[in-house]
């Protein structure tokens, strides 16, 4: 497990939009990510896993499987 950084930091990091990100935390699909007041932190190496589509599968079968 690496350090934690800010979900904004790590937003930047991968390339992604951070309201979106945050919006996943809350669901809890990164699983690193925690609250810290009014901030979310998640670890720096959590892997960004995009699970619109995996293999050509739909989107729900493909989260049970991750265990979603």
């Amino acid at each position: 497990m690496g350090r934690m950084i800010p979900l904004k930091e790590y937003a930047e990091k991968i390339g992604k939009d951070p309201t979106h990100l945050t919006k996943k935390a809350r669901k809890g699909i990164l699983t690193t990510a925690v609250k810290m007041g009014r901030d979310w932190l998640i670890d720096e190496d959590e892997p960004f896993i995009d699970y619109r589509t995996l293999d050509g599968k739909k989107r729900k079968k493909a989260m049970e499987e991750a265990g979603l």
